[in-house]
């Protein structure tokens, strides 16, 4: 089942509203509260405090902007990890916590960064995409991107009002239609691409050109291991002798 929301306001009165993080409880089911702790509005050296709540669990975090092009998020762990507490009881983060907050700072740099070019974040993926892999179907770009057919299918249909796609017959079988970037998307992507790799340094800062490397190399073997295996198919975890548990 489908659901619409029209909203009968200017785009420039719901921009507005959307990236003002005080908003985000009225839209944002699971954030509980945000407070300022430097005065608004968003921009350069702010910070905010927000709270959210998960089944079984309350979150608080702090969002901060220390450049124009992103924006880091910082647990209450984390903070606590990095004072020293001294609390050998206080388990560490698990990875998945951990990929899950850099995920969020990425995400949050990158909306930041699309924004002027009047894109999401998820029609950006979908972009580079198809510039990594031209002529797919929208049922793969979906898959590549992330995201639903329903999802893929509104897209789609937004970026080619916009011209920044375009459709046609697949040569290999032309009873199947196949999207492909058109020269103004290229140009929009092209347009991005330096704002993209500083973000990417700015994460990469506190490591060396080895250990970004060796980070890269994990990350795609994490991916191959969770697209071969899925996670309800994976076997029994083990303990440290290797004999499971």
């Amino acid at each position: 089942m489908r659901t619409e929301v029209v909203i009968d306001l200017s785009r420039e009165v719901v921009a507005k509203y959307a990236i003002d993080p005080s908003h985000a409880p009225e839209w944002y089911a699971n954030i509980e509260s945000v407070d300022w702790e430097t005065p608004p509005p968003l921009g350069v050296g702010s910070r905010l405090a927000f709270v959210a709540r998960f089944p079984g669990r309350r979150l608080a975090y702090t969002y901060g902007c220390p450049g124009r092009s992103w924006l880091t998020m910082k647990t209450g762990d984390t903070e606590a990890q990095g004072a020293g507490s001294g609390d050998p009881a206080t388990p560490p983060p698990t990875l998945l916590y951990l990929v899950k907050q850099v995920e969020l700072s990425v995400r949050a740099g990158l909306d930041a960064l699309v924004r002027p070019a009047d894109i999401t974040t998820l029609q950006y993926t979908a972009l580079t995409v198809l510039e990594r892999h031209p002529d797919l179907t929208a049922a793969r770009l979906a898959r590549h991107s992330f995201v639903t057919d329903q999802s893929m299918a509104d897209m789609v249909t937004t970026l080619l009002n916009r011209g920044l796609i375009e459709r046609h017959r697949d040569p290999a079988d032309r009873r199947r239609l196949v999207i492909a970037l058109t020269p103004a998307g290229q140009r929009l992507l092209d347009g991005l691409r330096p704002q993209v790799a500083a973000l990417q340094d700015h994460m990469l800062s506190l490591l060396s050109d080895g250990q970004a490397g060796e980070l890269q190399h994990s990350l795609e073997l994490c991916r191959r291991a969770l697209l071969e295996r899925p996670a309800e198919s994976a076997p029994p975890p083990r303990s440290a002798d290797g004999k499971p548990r």
